[in-house]
């Protein structure tokens, strides 16, 4: 009989299957290659260690698409008016021409246009608000912007970051998905920023928490907060005061009071004509304005319209959103345009790569009428900047692991030009090859074929 072959003495692995080195380790090995050890590193080295590793992760962004950056679409913008009323008759308001992104946006990639339906039923999120007056009975607001105080518990729904576009929506068991709709049944406020008719979900935090691209970066740092219109009203006056930051109305705008709102006797509901529009005193966009009821109030009173609660519905239900793909135009092609706020459904876009970055569709999306819609959103993959490396408390580098050893080779000839030029040549060369094998392997692994026609050569 042959032998019986001796077993096999299994494997001593790590069971560690990520290797995530802190940034720092990639400053020591760095330094390592060019025979300076941890011990002989000064602060000056760690200085330049820290702005060439910024520098290097500054220049992936001109090297092409980093799929690693790309991730998700998040760029979602509802398509339509961003003002709290509508446009007096007549009058025409399209879409949004140019929609500013974050300011971390390198590139807009494969984008394209999609089409809402709102579900007919909907409901109320956040804590019902008291807004707080002074001893003449009229509501408190704050400076700069003129949110208005309000005397018990905050909204609890929107938190927003200054100088972010990106909104945080509390809303309990929310079941929505990425890139799906939340209409807002009142105009509202948050940090600085009035949100659209309806926004679009960019991502999902968890079943609570979701988060939507506000059109602007927020002005201020705001939690836990997301206010509606407040109403005014005098005894014995049809005046109604309206209270809402920014709200964009001229005198002859039409402000639209969605959710019928009882205050100081009266019943507010549907389109008013605006008749004044109250300056800001502290220097920021207007708060407050005017407009008059078909009656005289009875009483003094101030009340939010659907009693400081968020109204909100989702998409139809059985209804899934349609997407279209939008081609990218260039700056050549978008001057070309003989009517760039020419509405309609957007069939293309530029990207604009300025220092804050915008995108302009044509056409510009069509005139949205209150309730009928349509309703249309632009949704982008986006490239990001990489983030910045900071190599203490343990911080990462955004880069994948299959980039690991081209950051490392780049980050050794930096330091080298600087610490030990003799050695920079050679660095180099070792960086150069390192990138091109990373970067031949960052792309997507698909089939492709090519199929000639030979119908003209078939006898």
């Amino acid at each position: 009989m042959p032998p019986v072959p001796a077993p096999v003495p299994p494997l001593s692995l790590s069971s560690q299957n990520f290797y995530t080195p802190a940034a720092a380790e990639f400053i020591l090995a760095a330094y390592s290659r060019i025979q300076i050890k941890g011990r002989q590193l000064t602060p000056d080295h760690l200085i330049d260690a820290r702005r060439e590793a910024n520098l290097i992760l500054s220049d992936y962004s001109n090297r092409g698409v980093n799929l690693w950056l790309c991730g998700d679409p998040d760029v979602a913008i509802p398509l339509g008016p961003i003002t709290a009323g509508y446009p007096p008759a007549g009058v025409t308001q399209t879409g949004l021409e140019a929609f500013p992104l974050p300011i971390d946006t390198a590139d807009l990639l494969d984008s394209y246009l999609r089409t809402f339906t709102p579900n007919a039923t909907g409901a109320n999120i956040g804590n019902a608000l008291s807004p707080r007056l002074d001893f003449l009975g009229n509501p408190i607001v704050s400076a700069p912007y003129g949110d208005v105080q309000v005397a018990a518990l905050t909204s609890g729904v929107l938190s927003s970051t200054s100088g972010s576009q990106f909104i945080n929506v509390n809303w309990p068991s929310h079941g929505l998905s990425p890139l799906y709709p939340i209409f807002w049944g009142t105009p509202v406020w948050i940090g600085g920023v009035m949100l659209p008719l309806f926004s679009i979900v960019s991502s999902v935090v968890d079943s609570n928490n979701v988060v939507i691209m506000a059109p602007a970066r927020a002005l201020a740092t705001s939690a836990n907060q997301g206010l509606p219109p407040l109403f005014a009203t005098q005894s014995g006056s049809a005046s109604i005061r309206c209270y809402f930051p920014g709200h964009g109305l001229q005198v002859g705008s039409i402000f639209n009071v969605g959710i019928p709102t009882s205050v100081g006797g009266l019943t507010l509901s549907g389109p008013y004509t605006v008749a004044s529009v109250v300056a800001n005193p502290y220097g920021q966009a207007s708060y407050e304005f005017t407009f008059a009821a078909g009656a005289s109030a009875a009483s003094n009173a101030a009340v939010f319209e659907n009693g400081g609660q968020l109204s909100v519905t989702q998409q139809a239900t059985g209804q899934l959103p349609t997407d279209i793909f939008l081609w990218p135009i260039s700056r050549n092609n978008y001057s070309m345009l003989p009517l760039k706020d020419s509405p309609g459904n957007p069939t293309s876009y530029w990207f604009n790569r300025t220092i804050v970055p915008e995108v302009r569709t044509w056409p510009v999306g069509p005139v949205m009428q209150p309730g009928s819609g349509p309703y249309l959103g632009f949704v982008g993959y986006r490239m990001k900047d990489p983030q910045v490396l900071n190599p203490g408390m343990g911080q990462n580098a955004d880069i994948p692991r299959r980039f690991y050893q081209a950051f490392v080779s780049e980050l050794c000839a930096a330091l080298a030009e600087i610490w030990k030029p003799s050695a920079f040549a050679e660095k180099k060369a070792l960086a150069m090859a390192a990138w091109q094998r990373a970067s031949d392997n960052d792309r997507e692994k698909v089939t492709f074929s090519l199929q000639p026609t030979l119908d003209s050569y078939t006898m």
